[in-house]
Parts: C-alpha cells; sequence; structure tokens
C-alpha cells in the first residue's frame, strides 16, 4: 500500500485549457508546469507592450539575488475555498526554504521542503524527514530563452528551481515559463501592493480560454498576486496566489538553508519517505 493521497488538490492550468489537480500519492504535488510545457502554442508574436511584459519576466530570475517572504494560497471549487500559507525564503542559485502550513481539513500539518545548494530535505506532519541529492539539472547550466525573440513557438522551457519546489508559487517567482505559454499579454494599468510598484497584466488565450490577471512587480518581474479564472466560466474565480511581505535581496539569516530535525523526528530513506502509509 502505497503512502495515502491526501486528498487535497492543487490547481494549476494548462495552456490547453485542462484543470490540472493534483496532490500526488506520495504527498507530494505533482506541478507540470503552470503554461502547458508540452502544449502546442501561439507562435511569439508580441505587440511593443507585450515585448516589454514578456522581457521582464523572461529576465526577472536575473534581477534579485534574495527573496523572502509569505504566501497565501486560495483555491476555490464548487462553493467551498480551501486556503493555506508558504513561508519562504530563497538565495539564488540553489538555496531555498519553503515551509507549508494551514491547511484546516488536517490539523497539524507541517510540510517543509529545503535545499543547501546540495542536499534536498523533506519532512511532513509524520514527523518523518528524508534526504536527497540536488539533481544534476539544476547544477548544469540551463539554456533559457533571453528575450522574446528567443522564444521557441512548440517548447517552454522552465526555471529549474520552478521544476524543483513542491509548489504552484514556483513559477510566479520564477515566472519564465509564462513568458513562453502563447497568449496575449494586456497592461491594464499601474497599481501598488505594499511598498512595490506593479503592471497589472491580463493574460488571455482566446483559443483555451484561460485567463490570469496578474500583478508584475516592475523591479523584478516576480508576479506579486494572481487571480486565476476558469476556461469554461470566464467570471469564475479558480485560484488565487498573493505574496505579501516580499523582501528581495536582503540578507537572510544563517542557518535558514540547514536542516536541524528535533530529537523526535526519524530519518527515512526517500523510498520510505514517499511511499510508506
Amino acid at each position: 500500500m502505497g503512502r495515502r493521497t491526501l486528498g487535497y488538490v492543487i490547481m494549476t492550468l494548462s495552456v490547453t485549457g485542462v484543470v490540472v489537480l493534483a496532490w500526488t500519492t506520495v504527498g507530494r504535488l505533482a506541478l507540470p508546469s503552470l503554461w502547458g510545457a508540452e502544449a502546442a502554442k501561439q507562435g511569439p508574436s508580441f505587440g511593443e507592450d507585450e515585448k516589454e511584459v514578456v522581457q521582464l519576466l523572461l529576465e526577472s530570475h536575473t534581477t534579485w539575488e534574495t527573496l523572502s517572504g509569505q504566501a497565501t494560497i486560495a483555491w476555490h471549487r464548487e462553493g467551498a475555498t480551501q486556503e493555506w500559507t508558504e513561508t519562504f525564503a530563497i538565495q539564488q542559485p540553489y538555496k531555498v526554504s519553503l515551509e507549508l502550513e494551514g491547511l484546516k481539513e488536517y490539523d497539524g500539518l507541517f510540510r517543509v521542503w529545503m535545499s543547501n545548494g546540495e542536499a534536498i530535505y523533506e519532512a511532513d506532519e509524520r514527523r518523518l524527514y528524508t534526504e536527497s541529492r540536488m539533481p544534476a539539472f539544476a547544477l548544469e547550466s540551463y539554456q533559457l530563452p533571453q528575450t522574446p525573440d528567443d522564444i521557441d513557438a512548440d517548447t517552454v522551457y522552465r526555471h529549474p528551481m520552478a521544476m524543483l519546489l513542491p509548489t504552484p508559487l514556483a513559477d510566479y517567482i520564477f515566472p519564465v515559463a509564462l513568458a513562453q505559454s502563447g497568449g496575449r499579454f494586456q497592461r491594464e494599468g499601474d497599481e501598488r501592493i505594499g511598498d512595490r510598484q506593479t503592471w497589472l497584466v491580463d493574460w488571455t488565450r482566446e483559443d483555451t480560454g484561460d485567463r490570469q490577471r496578474l500583478w508584475i512587480d516592475t523591479q523584478t518581474g516576480v508576479i506579486l498576486k494572481a487571480l486565476i479564472y476558469s476556461s469554461e466560466e470566464p467570471d469564475e474565480l479558480f485560484g488565487e496566489v498573493f505574496l505579501g511581505d516580499v523582501v528581495f535581496d536582503s540578507s537572510i539569516t544563517e542557518g535558514t538553508f540547514e536542516w536541524t530535525p528535533e530529537a523526535d523526528w526519524k530519518y527515512v530513506d526517500a523510498a520510505e519517505f514517499h511511499n510508506s502509509p
């Protein structure tokens, strides 16, 4: 018997209009690209305003070195809302501390995903933890498009850390995939979120009905807020992502990326961690 399904779903929208919903049976988030990496997509033809948005998204990961904050993610389905928080700290290129909590259906649920740049640590509500090595693809140089003209009309290249992080938050912090995903980027104005100036942008795909409203930090390209709408009911809100209290390029406390289990936490190998009930 494999590890139980947690029974909660995280929503990502593929570029084909299919909604992907999954906590996997191993208890990790199944996160294909938010933007449908293997789906056919529109060619990279952008107006001048769109090119400015796309360029900012493509180069976002080069504009900051550290980022910390707390995100709120909400999922609306069949008249019910489930909401949780993710506290994060990131030091590029490979150091991450991610802590998830607040799913009401699972009192005491506590999940950690942490990388010190060489090893990845995962822990859960069973007070089990495991360790694995950083995969080779994340440590090697990665070819990402640098400008709108570099975008391949048939392929979406996600940022390596967006592929590793087990959260839908990843593709908003590292938004290079969105820039490559076809559709139109319509700037609707400027708004402030806290002390950050943002572009308010509607991203839509007429061929699939996908739509998101995005608040894009004008200095870094990180998406600080997103409203995700149903492809079938244009005014129906499916999901919300909000990055609050974000701090860029500030010193992160020593030890943030080091895993120190409490005395009663038990180490298990990765296979047991992901497959035991």
